[in-house]
């Protein structure tokens, strides 16, 4: 079934009307010569045409759906066929192919996807996401009244399409080369139900700077193409720049604003004062759209980036508190309030507006994260990065969703490894294109343990990037609700409560922790809400509800002592394994006692040695004994610090232990800078690992290979700051934790996609529990992962790592399943 409404077809205009049922196929082959009607199919069936959407220059563009996705529906686009000369037909073929090749190359929530084009019957045809909603051009045009003066669209309107289009204009000039769309009106801006504006209509979009190339480098000639009333000059004589799209953009403005078309008066490029048609809109606007349709170039505003700054700032102006007049204003009402005591409720609610929020969970009007530690800000730098994301929390609380976004913008500028205000960055847009779905990502985001926090926010916001810009999950952007537990376990169980009672959340991705995991689970469970934990390997964790992307300590202590036994030990019989662990702390008394009960029942003998986790220094005695007992290897259970600790004991001249006496160890143990900082004493060590940065290369599947590759990259462009420290904060480096987090919530967005278009948490709770059964397993860039009854990953990838006598990771082999 097509949906209800209006339909847009590229460079034909609205389409409305009632529900329509799709006629029944014909037979699927080859089209052959025959007009595409009703009924027929293409690619073997898969695409069938249910009716004409409209015929323009370039070719015809049909309503059909995929028969392969739940008969979603698509707009399928055919290439004219009528030529007069073979190379007429050439050129529109290589036209053709440019316009299908800019599409698909683009990945942005405001335009239009790409998903397929190919060749059938001599024929070219692309599969183009169907887009509802109402043309602009059809909206002014609706506006006017016979015999009455042109009349305008409301100027707030106008601004807020304005602002959408121009996110679009500045993510095409980020492209590299460049690209222009170059037929920028009314026609070709669509407006959904949810005010939501998509750009149509690529097909005369250029690229116009070449990889490694600049702007500056110089104007390059292309062919002269456009509507005249909307393109400038310099787009007729093929010299059009990133700038000719916003003087086409001005003229759309000056067209909604005012009612005036530029198609249907003399002279073109002339353009009378906006306000001198329409009184009511404002000075600012009028200045905006003045400047955006300079003749000249150079006197036009020089960025979409620039021009959006300005736009956001009409629709949504500083508060009175940012000038100095209105803080002058506000002291002296201060001064009459606590003289008279009238209007105090007043002034309380507007002093409250100002303030930001404190609290459990946010979208974006707390900000969690202010700790400048680990950061590499020069003190005035941090104190600008914490005043900005503050003021766009308050702004965010306000609804003042343009003012938030360049806060944050503000913040990220200044710090580029600031996930939390990234994520608000995509949330703001997810909420502006209206009817998002909401997912929880539950962590440490403030307190002691914000630098793991860090990670899952840098995870969580890779994996939403990268759902928002291919076209979201069903057609809905999604936005990340922050969960807070600061570092603490009742802030775990605050947040967990805070979520439950939400209303909107459809799964939670997290917590952090196994202890505060388990504070969330019973929680959630009751409210019926999933949740998927990144790290939480506790294999006493269960609930319906629950399930997680990491093997349990069960798994890895498992494969920890077989690969000691048949590998490092070469299968010895009846071998001394030395066990060191914490006994009071749950995760290395935990797995040390997998290791020796896995252990113990092949026939190997035990040596339990024991230590205190962040207390004990000297570990000259374990050593001591370890050496006099002759083990033949060691098992240490726990964290990077100690470990280190106990092979410089184990070093020790005087106690002559073997050179090739082994350590193996788990993934507590992975912390690239203290293998750096601690000197020495690192060449016995083997361990285990979720994830390495550059486990790609042990991979010969290219698919798999190009998943972590993409993930990598896209990591790398968001959040690496150059000259940074090999594991600090903001490394080009993907930490494991962070690779756990984006694969967590991609297997969550997997799951609501199954879940149908309506998704309630119950039926993405049981959607996660299908995957790898029911449904296909999801090929992570931590491994393949298909949930077992007890929502554990069946045997997940685990990676076999050593370290040489500088400290330096190496990658030794992969246990478990990675494909």
């Amino acid at each position: 079934m097509v949906p209800p409404g209006g339909a847009q077809a590229p460079g034909s205009g609205p389409i409305s009307g009632p529900v329509y049922t799709a006629p029944p196929a014909h037979a699927p082959g080859q089209v052959g010569a025959a007009p595409l009607a009703p009924g027929m199919s293409l690619q073997d069936g898969r695409y069938v045409i249910d009716r004409a959407l409209g015929k323009g220059g370039m070719g015809s563009v049909f309503l059909a759906h995929d028969t392969h996705v739940n008969n979603k529906p698509v707009v399928i686009k055919e290439m004219a066929n009528v030529y007069a000369t073979e190379e007429e037909r050439r050129e529109a073929e290589a036209e053709f192919q440019a316009e299908m090749q800019t599409l698909a190359a683009l990945s942005h929530p405001n335009i239009p996807q790409i998903s397929d084009f190919f060749t059938e019957s001599n024929r070219h045809f692309a599969v183009q996401e169907y887009v509802t909603g109402q043309d602009l051009q059809k909206a002014i045009d609706t506006a006017q009244q016979p015999g009455q003066p042109p009349q305008g669209l409301p100027e707030k309107q106008v601004l807020g399409w304005t602002s959408q289009v121009l996110s679009v204009l500045d993510y095409l000039e980020q492209q590299n080369p460049q690209v222009i769309h170059r037929d920028i009106k009314p026609a070709n801006i669509v407006v959904d139900a949810n005010n939501r504006v998509r750009v149509v209509d690529f097909g005369i979009a250029s690229h116009k700077f070449r990889p490694g190339s600049h702007p500056s480098a110089g104007q390059q000639v292309s062919t002269a193409l456009g509507t005249p009333g909307y393109a400038p000059k310099e787009q007729f004589t093929g010299q059009e720049t990133p700038l000719s799209d916003i003087y086409a953009l001005g003229a759309t403005m000056h067209h909604l604003l005012t009612g005036r078309d530029p198609t249907k008066v003399q002279p073109l490029w002339q353009y009378p004062p906006v306000r001198a048609l329409s009184p009511r809109v404002s000075e600012a606007t009028e200045r905006i759209v003045a400047r955006a349709l300079e003749n000249d170039p150079a006197k036009r505003w020089q960025s979409a980036a620039e021009m959006k700054k300005a736009v956001d700032r009409v629709l949504n102006p500083p508060g009175a508190l940012n000038t100095f007049r209105g803080r002058a204003i506000a002291l002296l009402v201060v001064l009459l309030l606590l003289a008279g005591g009238v209007g105090a409720a007043y002034f309380y609610s507007q002093y409250q507006a100002g303030q930001i929020e404190h609290g459990y969970v946010s979208t974006g009007n707390v900000a969690f994260d202010l700790d400048p530690s680990g950061r590499t800000q020069t003190a005035s730098n941090i104190k600008d990065w914490i005043n900005a994301k503050k003021q766009a929390s308050i702004d965010f609380k306000n609804n003042r969703l343009d003012s938030a976004a360049a806060g944050y913008s503000a913040a990220t500028n200044n710090d580029q490894t600031d996930a939390e205000s990234w994520i608000y960055q995509e949330n703001i847009q997810a909420l502006q294109a209206g009817n998002p779905y909401y997912i929880a990502v539950g962590a440490s985001f403030s307190g002691a343990s914000v630098f793991g926090g860090r990670e899952f926010l840098q995870g969580a916001y890779t994996a939403q990037k990268e759902i928002n810009q291919r076209g979201g999950i069903n057609g809905h952007q999604i936005v990340l609700v922050l969960a807070n537990d600061g570092s603490t376990s009742d802030g775990a169980t605050q947040s967990a409560r805070k979520i439950a009672g939400y209303g909107k959340v459809l799964a939670l991705v997290g917590y952090r922790s196994s202890s505060r995991t388990a504070l969330a689970i019973p929680i959630l469970e009751q409210a019926r809400i999933p949740m998927v934990s990144p790290t939480a390997s506790n294999p006493n964790l269960s609930s319906p509800y629950f399930f997680r992307v990491c093997p349990s300590d069960t798994y890895q202590g498992t494969q920890a002592a077989q690969y000691m036994l048949h590998e490092l030990l070469n299968g010895k019989s009846n071998p001394l394994i030395a066990i060191i662990s914490d006994p009071n702390d749950k995760y290395s008394n935990g797995i040390a006692g997998i290791v020796s009960a896995v252990a113990g029942s092949q026939g190997a003998r035990l040596l339990q040695e024991t230590y205190v986790t962040g207390q004990t220094t000297d570990f000259s005695a374990q050593a001591k004994d370890v050496v006099a007992q002759h083990a033949d290897i060691v098992y240490f259970a726990g964290l990077a610090h100690e470990a280190l600790l106990f092979a410089k004991a184990l070093d020790a001249p005087s106690l002559h232990a073997p050179a090739d006496l082994k350590i193996m160890s788990d993934d507590g143990f992975y912390n690239p800078s203290e293998f750096i900082a601690q000197p020495g004493h690192k060449q016995r060590f083997y361990f285990t690992g979720f994830f390495y940065p550059d486990e790609a290369s042990l991979i010969p599947d290219p698919t798999i290979k190009a998943i972590i590759t993409k993930m990598e990259t896209d990591y790398k462009t968001n959040f690496h700051k150059a000259s940074l420290p090999y594991g600090g904060y903001g490394s080009d480096r993907v930490p494991s934790g962070t690779a756990l987090a984006y694969d967590a919530l991609e297997v969550v967005a997997q799951a609501i996609q199954r879940a149908g278009s309506n998704p309630t948490s119950q039926s993405v709770r049981d959607a996660i529990a299908a995957i790898g059964t029911s449904t296909p397993a999801y090929q992570g860039v931590t491994g393949r992962i298909a949930f077992d009854a007890n929502g554990n990953p069946v045997d997940k990838a685990l990676l076999v790592m050593r370290l040489d006598p500088q400290g330096r990771t190496h990658m030794v082999k992969f246990l478990g399943t990675v494909k």
